[in-house]
Formats: C-alpha cells, structure tokens, sequence
C-alpha cells in the first residue's frame, strides 16, 4: 500500500458499510441511558444506484439536548488580498472571492468566544454538500491550543470548492497545515467529513494529524454511524499515514500483513449502536439500489427500528435507532448533474427530529431572506425560533419516559399524517417549479430562475413554521383534555 496521495483501485459498493457521523455530542437527556446514545448517521447513494441518476446523501445530525439549529444563508463575497479568517486558535489567507451557501448552524454556549464558525452541515451554490460524523481514534489529540475544527473547516471549504474532489483535497491540506482541533464538542475529537456534489461521494476519516480518503462507487452506497470504516483501500491518503502507525506499533510491516487503517488507527470498533444503525440503513437500501430516491431516504432518517422486535416507540430504547431525541436537524441533499447547479442541486431541510418533522427544499441557487424564525433561538426555549417549535413538537409528542407510549399512540400519527400531506404536495410543487424556473433559465433570465426557487423555498419556510406552531397548539388543548 502506498502512501502517497494516489488514487487507488476501487471496490464495488457494499463493501463500503459505513458508520461515522458530524461532530456529534451525547445528549444530556441521553446520558443515563446510554453512551450509544452519541453519534450521527449519514447515508451517500452513487448516481448508478439512485432512481435518477443523481447522487444523493442523507445526515441526521445529533449534536445534543437545547442545541438549537438555525438555517442560515450566506451570499457570495469579495475579499481584499491579505484578508484572513480569525479563528479560534488559526488566521487562515481568505481566497479572494468566496461563494454562497446555505447551512444549519449551531447556537451552542461552549462555542461562545470562539468566532466566527458555527457551520455544521450545508451546500453551496455549486451543489457541494458537505456533513461530519464522529469517531474515536487512537492518535492523541491533546492540547486543544491549535487547528481547526469541523465548523472551521466546513465554512473555508464551501466557500472555496466547485467539486467534491475539490473540497476532500482542500480538507486534507488544511489537516495537513493546521492539524484538526475537534474542540467543536467535547465528546468529538476525530471526523469523519462526508462530502458530495452531482457526480460523486466521499468519505474522509480525520485524527489529529491524518486523513483517509475513500470515493462511494457509482454504483453503490455507503452506510455511516461513529466508528471508522476505511481499511485496506482508498483513494487518497496522509503522506505518512502508514510509517506513523507503524513509528506508533500500531502496525507492524514484518507481520506482512495489509496495512488496514481501521484496524491501525480505530478504537470503539464493532459497538452494537453504531453497527445496528448501519446494517439497518443497509436493509432498508440495499434491495432498492439503482432505484432509490429522495423519499426512500426520508424513510431511513426516520427510522426506529419499525418491524423488528426490539422497536420502541420513539424515542424510548433500550437498542439505539437512527432518529432519536437528540437529532437536531436532518438533510437530504438531492444532487442532479443533468440541470444547471442551482436548479439541480436542492437540500432537503428538516429541524429537531425527522419523525415529529417536515422535511423543505432549500436550493443551490437559493438566493437567501431566510424567514427570521429560522434564524432565531439559543440554548433555551423561544416562542418565537422555528427550531425551538419544533423541537417542542417532539418532546411532547415523544416523551423520554414512561407516559411515552399512550402520548405517541395518541398523537403521533395525527403529526405524522400532517407532515406527510405537506411533503407529498412539495414534492409535486417542486417539479412544477423546476420546469419554469429551468424555462427562465434556458432564456437566459437568470434572476427570475432564482427568484422563483428563493420565494419558493422562503414560502416554505415560514409556512412550515407556522404549522408547527399549530401542531403545537393542537397538543396543548390534548395535554389540557
């Protein structure tokens, strides 16, 4: 095995069962059940194993208990040469134009004095989509004085990448400048960066000082929870991947065995927390590949186990599902290479839990004036933030305890059948507004495409909001019955 950064040799699709995540916290409502409770799951289908040839990739991200997600759009910018970012511990060179994007970012109080990122999972303008899991890895990461973090790295690359390609490549080479600093959360010191765009998907395993990359098969997909999956193959590595663990005894070459990084440089391999989740999406996907689609995905994201003997109504477990209570917000990027980018390329957005949720299209071209409520909230309740409205909906929809079950069977499929009303009209609503926003595009009116995709997609936006409030109202007066 090389270690230069080559592309390798790639191996067909389910071979790629993987499991890690964003940088992910244990939720405090969570932490006396269980550490399995940790973690983000993320799905990446190959365009060969979509229904319509594109790529498409799914993130639950659970960060934690009173972490509020705000939708946040930020448009194209100039720069002046010399300008740089200030972050935490690094000054990065600002590139001299920066490109829009739209992203869920955090309001967290431990990252308060630690400007300016806050970025967790988005897409820019040219359909680049990026998200991040968490693992646990043997290569020390202590002190914390320096690097960047998840949130740092995931705002420079969306700012600057065309390509998925583009963006593993500029992530590595910041790990390489400036080492990757998981101080983003606490429970989180090493990455797993997934990043797509209309023609691919990777995964990137991150330690403080080394990175493996690998491509997910045209043809295939690829399953992530929170333990590295990477072993034998991949595509680009560290320079020093493989004498840095031998240097480490973590591998020994004499052995004449394969050098397998999981192996080399994973821990907490194996966790029944992350390996159900991963063989459940596969179960669910596997027997559908080269026909799966944006609402398969929606499925998967909100699962619980449904069918199986070991199902709890959500979101009281014993085993650890792929929707749980401390979900945060949830994606589904939906990335077409046969329209222009930002017509083509349409993040599916959803906060709080995607059970008790709805899931609204946000577009590459997506031109911004983001409903205030999205934009509001912190680490406490606000009558006023779409997130907290909806995460209000899931707690008492689904409570942790033991009123969960009669509470869930009473309104959650009320919930369920509203939400899901909502979802099959935009979907229809979506195709008609593709056609003409493409018609405006194909005449050269431009504008009008994009103003006709951000009305949309702001329409939306407050008009979900706004059924949630009501949702809520309506579970006020059953608490009151």
């Amino acid at each position: 095995m090389s270690e230069s950064s080559k592309m390798k040799p790639l191996v067909t699709l389910l071979s790629l069962l993987l499991i890690p995540l964003s940088a992910c916290m244990l939720s405090s409502r969570e932490q006396a059940g269980s550490k399995a409770a940790a973690g983000c799951t993320t799905v990446i289908i190959g365009k060969r194993a979509s229904a319509d040839g594109s790529v498409i990739m799914a993130h639950n991200e659970d960060y934690g208990d009173n972490d509020c997600m705000h939708l946040v759009y930020h448009p194209e910018e100039k720069h002046v040469p010399g300008d740089v970012i200030r972050f935490a511990f690094e000054a990065v060179p600002q590139a001299v134009v920066t490109y829009a994007y739209t992203a869920i970012e955090m309001y967290s109080g431990q990252r308060l004095g630690m400007p300016p990122a806050k970025f967790l999972d988005g897409m820019n303008e040219f359909g680049v989509s990026m998200a991040s899991n968490c693992i646990d890895c043997k290569e020390p990461g202590r002190p914390y004085d320096k690097g960047l973090g998840w949130p740092e790295i995931g705002q420079i690359v969306l700012q600057r990448c065309k390509t998925a390609r583009e963006a593993v490549e500029l992530s590595a080479k910041l790990v390489d400048q400036y080492t990757f600093n998981g101080f983003e959360a606490t429970s989180c010191k090493n990455v797993t960066f997934l990043i797509a765009d209309s023609n691919e998907g990777w995964i990137m395993e991150v330690t403080k000082k080394h990175w493996v990359a690998r491509r997910c098969p045209d043809d295939g997909a690829v399953f992530y929870a929170n333990q590295a999956q990477i072993e034998t193959d991949w595509d680009l590595a560290s320079a020093d991947l493989v004498s840095y663990a031998t240097a480490q005894h973590w591998y020994d070459p004499k052995t004449g065995k394969k050098f397998n990084f999981r192996e080399a440089y994973g821990t907490n391999l194996g966790d029944p927390s992350n390996t159900m989740r991963e063989a459940r999406a596969s179960e669910l996907l596997a027997p559908k590949l080269g026909k799966i689609t944006v609402q398969d995905l929606a499925g998967v994201m909100r699962d619980h186990y449904e069918g199986k003997t070991y199902y709890q109504l959500p979101h009281n477990r014993k085993t650890r599902p792929i929707c749980v209570s401390s979900t945060d917000a949830s994606q589904i990027y939906h990335l077409r290479g046969n329209l222009p980018p930002d017509i083509g390329c349409v993040m599916w957005s959803l906060v709080s839990s995607p059970c008790s949720g709805v899931y609204t299209p946000v577009w590459a071209g997506y031109g911004g004036g983001t409903p205030a409520e999205w934009q509001r909230g912190s680490d406490s309740y606000s009558s006023d933030s779409a997130w907290w409205a909806f995460e209000s909906i899931q707690r008492d929809a689904a409570p942790l305890g033991n009123n969960n079950r009669e509470r869930w069977s009473s309104v959650g499929p009320v919930i369920t059948k509203r939400w899901d009303n909502i979802e099959k009209q935009a979907y229809e609503k979506v195709s008609e507004i593709e056609r003409n926003a493409l018609e405006s595009w194909r005449r050269g009116e431009k504008g009008t495409a994009l103003k006709l995709l951000t009305d949309y997609t702001n329409s939306r936006l407050h008009s979900d909001y706004l059924e949630a409030c009501s949702i809520l109202d309506w579970l006020k007066s059953r608490t009151a019955k």
